[in-house]
């Protein structure tokens, strides 16, 4: 959990440095502020546009912190 929490926390400094599937994945994270940051950055990326229908399905998906992670990109 501390870990988590930590990498949570330095999400902000590393995200530019995330691939798109890191990024994907944070989308899921326990912190609302950490899939903030992920949302933030996948849309400054050039491929956001191909991202569209991955995002779709998991804003209608089951899991509570990827819809909102989804549906704040």
């Amino acid at each position: 959990d501390v870990a988590e929490a930590v990498a949570s926390g330095r999400f902000d400094l590393d995200r530019k440095t995330k691939k798109i599937e890191e990024l994907i994945e944070a989308l899921g994270d326990w912190s609302p502020v950490a899939r903030g940051w992920a949302a933030e950055e996948l849309a400054k990326r050039p491929e956001k546009k191909e991202l569209i229908p991955k995002l779709i399905a998991m804003a209608e998906g089951p899991n509570a912190r990827q819809r909102q992670g989804a549906a704040e990109t």
